[in-house]
């Protein structure tokens, strides 16, 4: 595991730890990980864990995968975070820390199926122009889907089932693996 400074409130840096793909699907990698580790299940194919990194206060989930219209590789970052943590909204590219309150007076753009629940994901229009971002709410937790590249974006329509990787025991031995995402080990901060 590695840690990395992540800056999401002013003048606080609270650590990210990082866990590779490979110890977070053959050993107890995610043991200590203290909120949900959003996974698609069944995996999608061609999809592959890229790593997890959190926080007292949020996690994130890597995934590369296929871009469902032109073939480049795509990336997708699950985020589950405390609302105030600020790290969904870092990943977002947003020029703030916080999300426009207006976004969820418009229709949502997806639904995924989180835990057995619809969930609705509302397009977050203030994202950088190098990814497309997503927001919704669960378990009195943001949930953020960011794409990259913003290309890819239309995926989010694929409508993924996603899980708690927490809770799927000796199946995450089958989950298919890349190698660690850079996005991971950055040092973010608010300018």
């Amino acid at each position: 595991m590695t840690e990395v400074g992540l800056a999401y409130q002013a003048g606080r840096v609270e650590p990210l730890t990082v866990v590779d793909p490979f110890a977070a699907v053959l050993t107890d990698g995610l043991g200590q990980v203290p909120g949900p580790v959003w996974t698609p299940w069944p995996v999608p194919d061609g999809w592959r864990l890229s790593g997890v990194g959190f926080s007292p206060d949020a996690t994130v989930t890597s995934w590369l995968g296929p871009s469902p219209l032109a073939g480049f590789p795509v990336e997708a970052l699950l985020i589950a975070d405390e609302p105030g943590s600020d790290v969904g909204s870092w990943f977002a590219g947003l020029p703030s820390r916080h999300v426009r309150t207006d976004v969820v007076s418009w229709s949502p753009y997806a639904r995924f199926e989180v835990e057995g629940h619809h969930t609705p994901l509302w397009w977050v229009p203030d994202a950088k122009h190098d990814r497309a971002a997503y927001v919704g709410e669960f378990g009195g937790q943001w949930l953020w889907v960011v794409i990259h590249p913003a290309a890819a974006g239309t995926l989010v329509a694929d409508s993924w089932t996603l899980v708690d990787a927490r809770e799927l025991g000796p199946e995450m031995a089958v989950v298919p693996v890349a190698e660690l995402s850079a996005r991971l080990l950055v040092e973010p901060g608010f300018g």
